[in-house]
Parts: structure tokens; C-alpha cells; sequence
């Protein structure tokens, strides 16, 4: 008959060989948690969205054509209408993304996607704010990050630099690069860009409820 002590010194040793695949199992629930329900289907996702080309696009164009400052006003819904239009799904360094879709609110712009990793399905939220730092530079924050319930940042770095790295050298950086890089190591840049023979300078951010608002100053 065992003692006391070797049942207690056998149920540690059990609990103890049992923990990592407890843990293992806790992960890949908090993964799945966090359902989020998916964005629309559009009638002919291979169609460029018309918010982009009927609303956004005009708009944008006339503005630069004008030369003066100007207000550039994206919604919510129409930011959604453009993704729906892209090719998912997207897979990129072992990570798949689904769909996408955005959330504005007065802190900045959640990001969300259904993405798997490896064999695993989840959903991804990333949030997101921007601040013109001495009306010169933008600094776009990354907030939280979960993969279900958890904390998912160092993967979305860990993409990130994978991809920088992939274009590195490929040319003038763009815009997407920039804006990538700021995330990945928190340091601001300059919001300018070359449109039909102007710089274009983004010279404020603002959100608010369902609204992404811009302030652009077109110069020659």
C-alpha cells in the first residue's frame, strides 16, 4: 500500500507531465474564441468597388487638381465596400488571410480578419492610431493585437518584417512600405506622396464614429 507522500509525490509528477498539454489545449481555445461575424459577399468581388472609383477617387482627384488643402472623408462602410472587392483570400509566410474588414471609432481604426495560421482558424484584430507629429510627420501606433483572446503582436512583427524584408531594395519605397515600417518600429515619416506631378502631403488625421477623416495639402 503506497503512502500518503508517494500518492501526493505521484500526483504532482502526473499533474506536472499533464500541464504543457493542458496548456496547449487552453491556447487553442483562447484561439477559437472571438467570433466575429463576416462582411457581406459582394455580387462580383473581381469589380473595383465603386465608393473607390465613383466617390473617393473623384473627390481625391479634383482636390489635387484644385492645389488648395483640402478634406478627404472615408467611411466606414465604404473602406469595408473596397475590401470586399479584393482578391481573398491572401496568403502570406505561412499566415492566410480570409477577409477583412475595419471599425472606426474616436481611438483609430480596428482592423479584423479571419485568418488561419497553419491548421488553425481564428480571428485577428489589430488596433490602430495615427498622430501628425509637428505637422510635418505621421506615426501610426499599434495598439492590441489577439489572435481569439490572445496577445498576437509578435506575429503580426514577425509578418511584417518577413515582407519588408522580401521588398527591400525592389525600388522607390512606398507608401505601404512606410506605413508598415512605422508600425513595426514605432518611428514616424513623412505622409508624402507623387500624384499627376504634385506632392501630396497628408497634414491631419482624425476618427470618429464610423469616420476616417483627412487633410490633405496638394503643392507643386
Amino acid at each position: 500500500m503506497l503512502s500518503k507522500k508517494t500518492k501526493r509525490n505521484i500526483s504532482i509528477a502526473g499533474f506536472l507531465f499533464l500541464l504543457p498539454f493542458l496548456l496547449l489545449i487552453i491556447a487553442f481555445a483562447m484561439l477559437k474564441l472571438g467570433n466575429e461575424k463576416a462582411p457581406k459577399t459582394v455580387s462580383n468581388p473581381n469589380e473595383v468597388s465603386m465608393y473607390l472609383t465613383h466617390k473617393i477617387g473623384p473627390d481625391f482627384f479634383n482636390g489635387v487638381s484644385r492645389g488648395d488643402k483640402f478634406t478627404l472623408r472615408l467611411s466606414e462602410v465604404g473602406i469595408n465596400d473596397i475590401l470586399a472587392h479584393q482578391n481573398w483570400p491572401v496568403a502570406f509566410d505561412g499566415l492566410t488571410i480570409k477577409w477583412a474588414k475595419t471599425r472606426i471609432n474616436t481611438n483609430g481604426v480596428e482592423i479584423i480578419s479571419s485568418i488561419d495560421i497553419g491548421n488553425i482558424a481564428t480571428i485577428l484584430r489589430i488596433n490602430l492610431s495615427a498622430q501628425i507629429q509637428d505637422d510635418t510627420t505621421l506615426l501610426i501606433r499599434l495598439g492590441k493585437v489577439r489572435a481569439g483572446r490572445l496577445p498576437a503582436k509578435f506575429i503580426l512583427k514577425r509578418v511584417i518584417k518577413r515582407y519588408l524584408a522580401n521588398s527591400d531594395g525592389k525600388g522607390t519605397e512606398t507608401m505601404q512600405e512606410k506605413l508598415l515600417k512605422s508600425l513595426l518600429l514605432d518611428e514616424s515619416f513623412a505622409p508624402k506622396f507623387e500624384f499627376m506631378g504634385s506632392d501630396v502631403l497628408i497634414t491631419n488625421i482624425k476618427a470618429s464614429k464610423g469616420l476616417l477623416i483627412l487633410e490633405i495639402q496638394p503643392t507643386r
